[in-house]
Formats: structure tokens, sequence, C-alpha cells
């Protein structure tokens, strides 16, 4: 690896605090995002009727864990995730609350870089600033035997 490419890697890994941890994150390419919110929005149209068998249910975690482990940055990071798993003091919502906080981190830093505050404050404040816009009515056309005259 170059070091510009390196450098390209450290800048697009971001530091999520999660259960009293800094995991680092890399950034999640929209095909990940994208499989993601189709896999947790199957998993949760599901009710146990629906589940025909425990596989199906067991695929849809599985699924989401692979995309979050791939957007870890460090190993060491991914085998204390799944200590944890398995001592039970992280749940799969607990996964889903990571993703999240790991996509919002990018978005903070992409406004951030752009020098754009997008809170709602901000664009309150923004909307105020601008000067309001005259609004005017055009006048009803007649209509005429299929012919329009104004």
């Amino acid at each position: 690896m170059t070091e510009t490419e390196t450098a390209e890697a450290e800048a697009m890994t971001a530091e999520v605090p999660f259960k009293g941890r800094t995991l680092h994150m890399s950034m999640p390419t929209p095909e990940q995002i994208l499989v993601w919110r189709r896999t947790v929005k199957r998993f949760e149209g599901m009710d146990a009727s629906q589940i025909s068998t425990a596989a199906e249910a067991l695929d849809a975690v599985d699924r989401c864990m692979r995309i979050v482990t791939s957007l870890f940055a460090l190993p060491k990071d991914v085998d204390w995730l799944e200590d944890e798993l398995l001592e039970k003091t992280v749940t799969f919502g607990d996964i889903i609350v990571l993703f999240g906080d790991t996509v919002e981190s990018f978005g903070a830093m992409a406004r951030e870089a752009s020098g754009e505050d997008d809170n709602r404050e901000s664009r309150r404040a923004a909307a105020k600033k601008a000067p309001a816009k005259k609004v005017t009515r055009k006048r009803p056309a007649k209509a005429t035997g299929g012919k329009v005259v104004k």
C-alpha cells in the first residue's frame, strides 16, 4: 500500500463509541447500506408465524453481522464484539444501533468537512435570513367554446 492509499484508508475511518469502548469503523458503502436496510426491514417484518425455520431468522441476523464486522477497521474489535455477544452483554439490537451510529458518524464528518451545519436550528436560522419570495397569482383563463381566451 502506498502512502496515499494509507492516508485515504485512515481518513475513511471514524471512532464510534460503543458499550464503553471506542471502535474504529470504516465508512459503509452504499451497497452495504442498501443490503443492511433490506435485511433489517425483512427481519422486522417477520413474525413468529412467518418464520418457517429458525435458520431463516439466523440467516438474516448473520447477514447483518457480516455487514457490521466488515466495517471494523481493527480485527481486535471484531474479536471483542464476538466475545461480548457470547457473554450476552451485547444484543442484536445493540448491533443495529452500532450500524446507525457508524452511518451517522460519517454523515457528521461529511457535514463538518463541507462546512455545513445541518441541524434543525441552523436550517431555521438560514430560512429566516433568506429573503421572502413574493407570491403572485396568475389570472385564471376564460374558457369559451373550447378555446381558451385570456
